[in-house]
């Protein structure tokens, strides 16, 4: 039997239920920054009432950040969406470079505490056929590890080429220990089931990423 770290099904669950908690809880801190917001425009209302003379311009700001923050829950909930698609079908035509911005939304909860910079210019299009749910839990794990050796004045870059027959990714590293031990430790599963060749080069910093154009659906008993 497999090592469940091994197993396809159970590194998958794991992966949906810890990004899944991590989109409640920051979809959870807007909605209390909303909720202070609006108490605060209550208190506001209250002591106009109570003759103190009611400003415009302050009430027209916390409006305004307001509709900043449900544009900012939004976008989360665009990003789970998306994210939640990736298991409609196994195996999927995708375009790399939206799978690569639509984790990178969901890193940048880790990336915002750390105020690490990512930086990642639009590719173009670039497609595979392979498996959506394993690409993003690769690459979800890849930015998180990076950013956790990452600093407040680091600027992690993101690069995705088409490199044919398939797409390379670069991901910059900030600590070099982690891309090399990523490469060691996660890199057999993702070349075995997304035939992924993934090495850390030490003279950039830089954990590569190769793709195939295609991969046939696998066997993953």
């Amino acid at each position: 039997m497999q090592k469940q770290d091994d197993n396809i099904f159970a590194r998958g669950l794991t992966f949906f239920g810890r990004t899944n908690r991590l989109i409640s809880h920051e979809l959870k801190n807007v909605l209390a920054i909303i909720s202070e917001t609006t108490s605060l425009m209550d208190e506001l209302i209250e002591l106009s009432e109570e003759g103190r003379p009611l400003e415009p311009g302050r009430l027209r700001a916390l409006a305004g950040s307001i509709m900043e923050d449900i544009d900012r829950a939004n976008g989360i909930i665009r990003n789970m969406n998306t994210f939640a698609h990736g298991v409609d079908t196994f195996v999927a035509d995708i375009d790399v470079g939206r799978t690569i911005k639509v984790m990178i939304g969901i890193a940048r909860m880790h990336a915002a505490a750390k105020k690490t910079r990512l930086a990642f210019p639009d590719p173009g299009p670039c497609q595979v056929i392979s498996i959506p749910f394993l690409l993003q839990n690769l690459l979800y794990e890849s930015l998180t590890g990076i950013l956790s050796g990452a600093g407040a004045s680091d600027q992690i870059r993101i690069g995705v080429v088409n490199a044919q027959p398939g797409v390379r990714i670069r991901i910059q590293a900030a600590e070099p220990d982690f891309g090399q031990r990523f490469a060691r430790e996660k890199g057999p599963f993702f070349e075995k089931h997304l035939a992924a060749a993934i090495r850390f080069d030490p003279d950039t910093k830089t954990l590569q990423i190769e793709l195939p154009e295609r991969i046939e659906e696998p066997d993953i008993t």
